[in-house]
């Protein structure tokens, strides 16, 4: 979501626990503009909306030899332009304001920007790593080598 968008949309949109208006606030972990509820003593002060929504800080297009391989919307397009996690169209996640983007299907710290990339809305990203992690994670250090930690996994 950019910052036009947002003000666009803010008082069509309140807080969905409290109804009171949404705002601005500076994340001063990464620097950027969160979307929070105006009241701090609700309850879903950090998530409103009910996912955290950090504004876009620019419009300007990524490096051209940015080595990610194929573009957003082209992974999106591959995939008829829905997420492949909860099947949610291009076109409603837009709508909603819930950002778009690109998933590793193999493991990135292994293989960095080499293989496939699949569509994903932002919430099923978040889970989607996570999950990845903590497969990983098991894998390496407790199921995947009888027990045994796999070479170059640590421990």
């Amino acid at each position: 979501m950019t910052r036009e968008e947002f003000d666009r949309d803010r008082e069509s949109k309140p807080c969905l626990e409290c109804g009171g208006p949404v705002c601005l606030e500076s994340n001063p972990n990464n620097g950027a503009l969160q979307v929070v509820c105006s009241d701090k003593t609700c309850r879903r002060w950090r998530r409103p909306w009910n996912l955290t929504v950090n504004l876009k800080q620019t419009t300007k297009p990524r490096r051209a030899d940015y080595p990610m391989g194929a573009s957003l919307e082209e992974v999106w397009a591959e995939f008829g332009d829905v997420c492949v996690v909860c099947s949610a169209p291009k076109s409603f996640l837009i709508q909603q304001g819930i950002g778009r983007q690109r998933q590793h299907v193999q493991e990135y710290a292994k293989h960095g920007h080499q293989g496939r990339l699949v569509p994903m809305c932002v919430p099923c990203h978040e889970n989607a790593t996570q999950r990845q992690k903590l497969f990983w994670f098991w894998y390496r250090r407790v199921g995947g080598n009888g027990g045994q930690p796999v070479p170059g996994g640590g421990a």
